[in-house]
């Protein structure tokens, strides 16, 4: 396994137990990730659901990011400073078993391994695209979420197939 800078912040009240079940999780991903493990990880864990989204949007306010509200996911991914995080909320995630919660952690983990750098957030759209858009009056705006929403479907798929060929499947059926 190539070497990973892995950085684990927690907020709120994390037990050692919880922050060790997704270090492992994320390692053992890695470990059978090969070549496809980023350079650096950070994850972040907060006891509520509540303080994830107050630091996260502490963060994006503090960076001058304005994009709309996250939706309401048990567990999510970014890379808004160059490397991949994962952030969980153990509220959300201990409403999961055992397996379903390990799938979860491993699919933030295949984005992290695929999706890690600031190209996966930077798309240009093409003039056709544009043009058809004004043709059919729909606004740039309505067109960029549309490519984004597309955008993220498509990194869904390519996590999903990383981890269904490293024989992560019941996992993501839990989850």
């Amino acid at each position: 396994m190539t070497k990973v800078e892995l950085n684990v912040v927690t907020r709120g009240s994390v037990s050692g137990g919880v922050k060790n079940e997704v270090v492992s999780t994320v390692k053992d991903c890695f470990k059978n990730f090969g070549s496809h493990v980023p350079y650096r990880l950070e994850i972040l864990l907060t006891d509520s659901e509540a303080i994830l989204k107050d630091y996260l949007r502490q963060e994006k306010f503090n960076q001058g990011i304005i994009e709309e509200e996250p939706l309401d996911e048990v567990c999510r991914y970014d890379n808004i400073r160059g490397f991949p995080r994962i952030t969980l909320s153990m509220e959300k995630l201990s409403q999961f078993n055992k397996q379903a919660r390990q799938g979860i952690i491993r699919h933030q983990a295949a984005h992290s391994a695929l999706h890690g750098s600031l190209e996966y957030r930077i798309f240009k759209i093409p003039d056709e695209s544009r043009q058809i858009a004004m043709v059919k009056n729909i606004d740039n705006l309505t067109l960029e979420n549309a490519i984004h929403k597309l955008s993220l479907a498509i990194k869904d798929f390519e996590a999903t197939r990383l981890l269904v060929e490293n024989n992560y499947i019941n996992c993501q059926l839990a989850f």
